[in-house]
């Protein structure tokens, strides 16, 4: 949603900026009109980014679901969801370790230690779905129910509720 809010909201304000360069005397300089045109390429592959991981998320499930019956397929499956989401866990963690590291990124108000406790926050999953892919080659069921229990603690972090070991979880 914010990427697209990112974009839409730039996309207005550029429409409005060239009314006015075009109907009055209003000066506006090419460079503030690139800027935001610039600004509006990064949020629109961001949130095509973001569109595609979720988007692609469902046929890996559908394949877990499909195949986890059969011992052979289930474990094809398994493997490769659990790549899917290794993959997506480490783009998406990627992408918060560029803006830890470019503060201009945050909002002022945004101390470092609540920037590092999200990063911290999301680190530990890609530990997790590599454990669990390796379990997925020998017990591909088991990987299935270790996959929803990191989404479950997903939820309860992002939420910012109490994970089930009991331990609270800042956003």
């Amino acid at each position: 949603f914010l990427a697209s809010a990112f974009c839409s909201g730039p996309a207005i304000l550029l429409i409005v900026l060239q009314l006015l360069r075009r109907f009055t005397r209003f000066q506006i300089q090419d460079q503030a009109i690139g800027k935001i045109a610039e600004l509006m390429a990064y949020a629109m592959f961001l949130n095509l980014f973001l569109l595609l991981t979720v988007a692609f998320l469902p046929f890996p499930t559908h394949l877990v679901a499909e195949a986890i019956t059969s011992a052979d397929s289930g474990r094809a499956a398994a493997l490769f969801y659990g790549a899917c989401l290794l993959a997506i866990s480490v783009l998406i963690n990627a992408m918060w370790r560029y803006v830890v590291n470019h503060r201009a990124l945050l909002k002022p108000d945004v101390t470092q230690d609540e920037a590092q406790a999200i990063l911290r926050a999301s680190t530990p999953g890609l530990v997790f779905y590599g454990a669990i892919i390796v379990l997925a080659a020998f017990a591909p069921r088991a990987a299935a129910i270790g996959f929803l229990v990191i989404a479950v603690i997903a939820v309860f972090r992002a939420r910012g509720e109490q994970t089930p070991r009991g331990s609270t979880q800042a956003t």
